[in-house]
């Protein structure tokens, strides 16, 4: 992340006689080469006069090199004495930083401050721009890859990060968050930074998004959407009389289901926000996108599947095109059979394993679950398919058999067309070299094992893919007999006596799953029926506990498994 967090500020406003108009860009000429109407569209959405607030999220600069987060946020002050009793201005932050929730309250307190003082509009900019990019963020911590994926798991400490200099280490001894200040016209702001966030994480853990979306979709329709997703679909949210703020936030939520694993999809296929004065999205592949124009719904042309929203009654309506060609034809009088249907009883099976998962997900969530368990849920699931995909090769030391193959054969549908979406290889081939992670962004490519080696790699035939499917077997329980499982736990003792244990240790951790308890999976082995797999169960775990990055994973077992390895 570049160290000014303010690439630029944009105030718009709505003229009764022009409508939105874009009235400052700051520093003067920014982004250029984006339209004027652009920005005042987006910054005043479809029906802001009637909100007291409203919120849109976009993204800027999508296939540069620095790509840009963009949040806006719109106030109305009734006032009388205007036409249409109402002022409508939004202010909005272009920003190379994902953590959009940082800007939300400075960018509250700078158009509070436009609409109650005198000062002139260049000045209120000019002192949010000073004052954000006031923050010095070259002492935040820079997270690995599998530093984060360990934040996701409980696990955090200063040796996780990777430093520049020991000052960066003092600021984040054991938290998962970089809390900070920022200083607007005297007034200090606290904000924090969330360190376990990949770019393409743009809501925080506050915000329970996923969690409504699943809530509102039930779990039919919340598998629907899934599996669009997954297989690179055109999906669209219309929220006819919502806020842009409800219907982006649901539209985020869908990127979380799958995002991280696949990354960069936040570029490339989300728009949180559009409107008809910008079409361009409709070109993207794959794209998931909100809308609060009923037109949208009305053309099935430019979507593969539509949620339609109705937040206030926790509900909604999903339909496919082909759905919406049948009822059409339907309502002609006439009836058109859907192109490329397949027999119920080919999906059936999958259909019932997608709504018992979803069933699961939505317990939780009445059971008290939060926001991260339910985003853990969906990142397992996610990876499993993109295991499923990468586990081909026949080479590979106890691939296929059991409930494996049941699983690629459960699936096959949804494996088919993951494999053909946006986003589903580069997935596939970083999933395939575990050890690409240790190293820092875009310094490791995530496509060759050979790399693990030296980082203890390729250890008693338990390198790269290998132990993610050994992993993987034991995770899901019954695939692996004994003799398989008592190889892997072999291979998982040398992996931890190796010269690069803590290392080696780490990406284990990043590999067991964040839905099923983590080190539950390894802790299971202390109840083998073995006794050598139940040593080096022990062993692996006492190995755990001997370095200060991977104790914590140890500590948060259950007391039972604590007292079994004293």
């Amino acid at each position: 992340m570049p160290a000014g967090l303010c690439h630029s500020l944009f105030l718009s406003e709505f003229d009764i006689d022009r409508g939105s108009v874009l009235r400052h860009r700051y520093p003067e000429g920014s982004l250029a080469a984006i339209r004027d109407d652009w920005f005042a569209e987006h910054q005043i959405p479809e029906g802001a006069h009637n909100r007291v607030s409203d919120e849109t999220v976009g993204f800027l600069q999508r296939s540069e090199a620095t790509p840009l987060y963009f949040l806006n946020l719109v106030s109305t002050r009734r006032d009388k004495s205007v036409r249409r009793g109402a002022i409508v201005k939004a202010l909005g932050v272009a920003t190379p930083c994902q953590h959009l929730s940082v800007f939300r309250a400075p960018l509250i307190l700078a158009l509070d401050r436009y609409f109650d003082s005198k000062d002139g509009e260049e000045e209120v900019l000019r002192s949010l721009f000073a004052a954000l990019n006031g923050l010095d963020t070259t002492t935040m911590p820079r997270p690995l890859g599998s530093a984060r994926a360990l934040m996701w798991r409980g696990v955090t400490d200063g040796s996780l990060l990777l430093s520049a200099s020991s000052a960066q280490l003092e600021h984040c001894p054991g938290t998962h968050v970089w809390p900070a200040e920022v200083v607007l016209d005297g007034l200090p702001v606290k904000v924090s930074f969330p360190l376990y966030t990949t770019p393409d994480e743009v809501l925080n853990l506050e915000t329970p998004a996923l969690t409504t979306l699943c809530q509102t979709l039930g779990p039919e329709a919340t598998m629907r959407v899934f599996n669009a997703i997954v297989a690179g679909e055109r999906v669209m949210f219309v929220g006819h009389q919502h806020s842009a703020q409800e219907v982006s936030y649901m539209v985020l939520a869908a990127a979380a289901m799958v995002s991280p694993p696949l990354s960069g999809m936040i570029m490339s296929r989300v728009y949180p926000y559009a409107n008809l004065t910008d079409m361009a999205f409709l070109e993207a592949r794959g794209f998931v996108a909100g809308v609060t124009n009923p037109v949208f719904e009305g053309n099935p042309k430019w979507w593969d599947l539509c949620v339609v929203l109705n937040l206030q009654e926790r509900t909604a309506t999903v339909v496919s095109a082909e759905e919406k060609a049948r009822e059409k034809a339907r309502k002609a009088g006439r009836r058109e059979a859907a192109a490329g249907e397949r027999p119920e009883d080919s999906r059936e099976e999958q259909r019932r394993s997608d709504l018992a998962f979803a069933h699961r997900v939505l317990a939780g969530i009445r059971g008290g679950l939060g926001e991260d368990w339910v985003r853990s849920q969906f990142r397992t699931l996610t990876w499993l398919l993109v295991d499923l995909c990468g586990d081909e090769e026949p080479s590979l030391p106890g691939v296929g058999g059991g409930q494996w193959d049941r699983l690629r054969a459960l699936n096959a549908l949804r494996l088919a067309a993951f494999r053909a979406s946006p986003g589903a290889a580069a997935a596939i081939a970083r999933r395939r070299n575990p050890w690409a992670a240790q190293a820092p962004e875009g310094g490791a490519d995530g496509g060759d094992e050979e790399g693990a080696e030296g980082a203890g790699g390729l250890i008693s035939g338990l390198g790269g893919s290998a132990l993610r499917h050994g992993v993987r077997r034991l995770a899901l329980g019954g695939t692996a007999g004994d003799a398989e499982t008592a190889r892997i736990f072999t291979a998982l003792v040398a992996l931890a006596s190796g010269p690069a244990a803590e290392s080696a240790l780490q990406v284990l951790l990043t590999l067991l799953p964040e839905a099923d308890g983590g080190l539950t999976v390894l802790s299971a082995g202390l109840l083998h029926g073995s006794r050598t797999v139940r040593d080096d169960a022990a062993a692996v775990l006492r190995k755990l506990r001997t370095f200060q990055s991977t104790a914590p994973a140890v500590a948060s077992l259950n007391p039972l498994f604590l007292d079994m390895l004293q």
